[in-house]
């Protein structure tokens, strides 16, 4: 598989997504849900520790406990109300711990 996609297992069919249309990925539990730049989400059976680890070379951050996020879309962070805005005007949260990776990621790039 080219180092730009990945493949993703629904229920029965196998996706092959470039990783540039993803946006996030949320989790509940073992579930795990990719939002894509065009809206379509994609429930996997997968942690979100594994897309973590298989995604952190393209600049995916771990943003609170359930959410990461693809950071070539996020537009604005804002500080101080600790949340963080994405190109499709979603709002996430970024937790007080990841707080300081987030602003480091930002600095450094």
């Amino acid at each position: 598989m080219a180092k730009n996609k990945i493949t993703v297992k629904e229920r029965n069919k196998i996706s092959i997504l470039l990783i540039s249309d993803i946006t996030h990925i949320t989790c509940s539990g073992y579930l795990s849900t990719i939002h894509t730049i065009c809206g379509k989400r994609i429930n996997v059976a997968k942690p979100l520790k594994e897309y973590e680890n298989e995604l952190s070379e393209f600049d995916f951050i771990r943003i609170n406990h359930c959410t990461l996020v693809n950071f070539q879309y996020v537009t604005a962070v804002q500080l101080g109300k600790l949340r963080t805005l994405l190109v499709n005007n979603t709002s996430l949260k970024i937790s007080r711990r990841k707080m300081q990776i987030v602003t480091k990621f930002l600095k450094n790039n």
